[in-house]
Parts: C-alpha cells; sequence; structure tokens
C-alpha cells in the first residue's frame, strides 16, 4: 500500500506490506535541505533540480534530479556520504 501526505509542505510518501510494516518512506526535499555532501557531490554534475530523500530498510539515499550546462537532466542516486551510486540521463 502506498500513503502520501503533507507535511510542512512537503510531500511524503509512506510504503507498506499487506501485513502493515513500512517497506520504505520518502519525501521530497528542497536542496537548501540536502546535508552538505549530498549536495556537494550533486551541485558538481549540474543544476539540483529536484531531490527525493528515501529511507528503504533505514538505509538512507538520495534521488536528484540535475540539470548541466546543455540542459540536460540526469537522475543520480545519492548515499548520505555523498557517493554517487547510480546515474542516468532522462
Amino acid at each position: 500500500f502506498e500513503v502520501i501526505f503533507y507535511k510542512d509542505n512537503l510531500e511524503h510518501i509512506a510504503i507498506f506490506s499487506l501485513m502493515g510494516v513500512l517497506i520504505e518512506y520518502r519525501h521530497s526535499l528542497p536542496p537548501s535541505y540536502l546535508p552538505g555532501p549530498v549536495k556537494a557531490s550533486a551541485s558538481a554534475k549540474g543544476e539540483i533540480m529536484n531531490a527525493v530523500l528515501k529511507n528503504k530498510g533505514n538505509n538512507i539515499e538520495y534521488e536528484i534530479i540535475i540539470r548541466n550546462t546543455a540542459l540536460d537532466r540526469y537522475m543520480i542516486n545519492v548515499t548520505e556520504l555523498g557517493k554517487i551510486t547510480e546515474e542516468k540521463k532522462l
């Protein structure tokens, strides 16, 4: 099951199993809320357009949409320590 709600004007999404166990939790973040190492890694790739914090099994990762100087958009996944684990062109 997926639950969408808003808190402090930010969208939150919680995904639950059929037994009611929380599987994954996501919420949108303005770039100013990103931790320093995450923001630095993403900014080095381009302009941050959108960011989502993903917590799955107490493993936090950030899904960030960036736009480079050629105006190409990319989705990158970044660990909370700032390591880019995935990058794909949109």
